[in-house]
């Protein structure tokens, strides 16, 4: 299958949460499937300035297409506009704007979703918050799994995040925690929803039993069943030693 994952920012020395747990999925996947990860040339996630070349890379054996923001991050007049937009009356064009400023904002990267969708089996977007998820999931949302990293903050109450959590096919929540909330705040009409979780790789176990972390989960990459759901969207897990749902077709 070929799989594009859509990220913020990706490189092997970023250690933002989200971004580690899609460097963890890509590269397990990569080991069996054609796997690409669309993101920004940003490296710190305050500026989103271009750091890192626009083109195409290798990332310990994961193809990487990076994309030129077209603007760095003004923080101090993003903040003051947050603290506006969050406490007063607004559009949703003000929302837009909202999400322009906070950025990164790479129309590049979202030309080439809209050009290049039907190339992939699936789309897999990571964190909710930022544009490239919120502008790339209307393209292909049919073939789109979103992975929210969520929680409840002031943005996540806005407008635009009512309309897109509507959209993806499938929800890959990480605790049962994120999935109450988010079940609970927007009107979910994925076909298939699982909480997966992220696997960690152990040292070889001597013993039957796999070990269960504090919140009851095993270390398995990949702790859904080996079958999410068949049936509208043709929506399945791969296998039950791969750590993410796929959307085929």
């Amino acid at each position: 299958m070929r799989i594009a994952f859509i990220i913020q920012r990706y490189g092997s020395e970023i250690l933002g949460g989200s971004e580690y747990h899609c460097r963890l999925i890509a590269e397990r996947l990569a080991e069996r499937h054609d796997v690409e990860v669309l993101t920004t040339c940003a490296r710190d996630y305050i500026t989103w300035n271009n750091e890192y070349p626009e083109g195409a890379d290798r990332v310990r054996g994961v193809t990487v297409r990076r994309f030129a923001n077209a603007h760095p991050r003004d923080i101090t007049a993003f903040n003051r506009y947050s603290d506006w937009i969050f406490n007063n009356p607004h559009t949703r064009e003000d929302e837009l704007e909202w999400l322009r400023q906070q950025g990164p904002w790479c129309p590049q990267l979202i030309e080439h979703i809209e050009r290049h969708a039907r190339k992939y089996d699936a789309l897999i977007f990571f964190t909710y918050l930022y544009a490239p998820t919120v502008l790339g999931l209307k393209v292909a949302p049919a073939r789109s799994i979103l992975v929210p990293t969520a929680h409840d903050e002031p943005a996540i109450h806005l407008g635009i995040y009512q309309e897109m959590f509507g959209l993806p096919a499938a929800i890959a929540y990480n605790t049962e925690v994120e999935r109450r909330f988010l079940t609970g705040e927007f009107a979910i009409t994925a076909v298939a929803e699982e909480t997966v979780g992220c696997g960690v790789d152990l040292p070889q176990q001597t013993h039957a039993r796999s070990p269960v972390t504090d919140d009851g989960a095993t270390d398995d990459p990949a702790p859904a069943a080996d079958e999410l759901v068949r049936g509208r969207g043709g929506l399945h897990c791969i296998t039950r030693d791969e750590p993410a749902c796929i959307a085929a077709g």
